[in-house]
């Protein structure tokens, strides 16, 4: 699927900016400002993030407004990780369509921010649609010292359902396309 879209699978973010690398994410302001809740979903979810786990999904078509979606193929509880969205992470500015990223939670050494962008290269998380009733919330999760943009389940999503994520007021400030014509 990815190939004949022309994009690259990834398992794993590429790290287009290195130095984010070398840094202790730990001694990182967004760390500090989010301690408790990054340790509570770090304890609960590490093992899944580092074993590339998905929760039942698959890609479909949902229509030609929508294009195509990410849809449960068995029961999802409430709860539960859906998988973590990939992409390149690198400075904002290089990023010329910003319809497939993800704000990454430390800005670069020169205090630019950065975004984890997967048109090109990332996972089927990349076709998780805007919804106003969203089923899906985007968390950072540090695991080995890198952050990870994972899916969590925030209801219970029953077969052949679409995964749906609120992308946030900023993301629609840019479109010509309001999210409730969609």
């Amino acid at each position: 699927f990815f190939k004949k879209h022309g994009m690259q699978y990834l398992e794993r973010n590429e790290f287009v900016y290195q130095p984010v690398l070398k840094r202790n994410m730990k001694k990182d302001s967004y760390y500090l400002g989010h301690k408790d809740v990054t340790d509570f979903l770090t304890k609960k979810y590490e093992d899944l993030v580092r074993n590339y786990h998905r929760a039942p999904i698959e890609l479909r078509w949902v229509n030609k407004n929508v294009g195509y979606g990410v849809l449960a193929y068995k029961p999802i509880k409430k709860g539960d990780f859906i998988a973590t969205y990939t992409g390149q992470v690198d400075y904002k500015e290089k990023i010329d369509d910003k319809d497939y990223c993800w704000a990454y939670p430390v800005c670069a050494d020169d205090k630019k921010p950065l975004s984890c962008d997967s048109k090109y290269k990332g996972n089927e998380m990349r076709y998780v649609n805007h919804g106003s009733h969203s089923n899906v919330i985007m968390n950072y999760i540090l695991v080995d010292n890198v952050w990870n943009i994972c899916y969590l389940a925030i209801e219970d999503i029953p077969v052949d359902a679409q995964l749906l994520v609120d992308y946030g007021s900023n993301y629609w400030k840019t479109r010509s396309i309001k999210c409730e014509n969609l």
